[in-house]
């Protein structure tokens, strides 16, 4: 489940800029998640950045690395 997304700089970004993202995710299975995918994405502009988290144990969260979506200039 995803738990929080921070966006820096935050909800407001310019063209030509880019956009930080790190994703909070927790496992409320009774089990630990491996090779967790998150991916953040811009569909409308074809923007898409991945980042795999190893593994989530159970009960417990884990938040990607930042990931980098480059903005195009308008």
């Amino acid at each position: 489940m995803i738990k929080d997304v921070i966006f820096s700089p935050g909800n407001v970004v310019e063209a030509g800029r880019v956009l930080l993202s790190t994703v909070r995710v927790e496992n409320e299975a009774d089990r630990a998640e491996e090779s967790v995918k998150v991916t953040v994405a811009v569909p409308a502009l074809g923007l898409a950045a991945s980042d795999f988290i190893d593994q989530v144990k159970s009960q417990d969260a884990e938040t990607t690395q930042e990931m980098y979506l480059r903005i195009p200039p308008c």
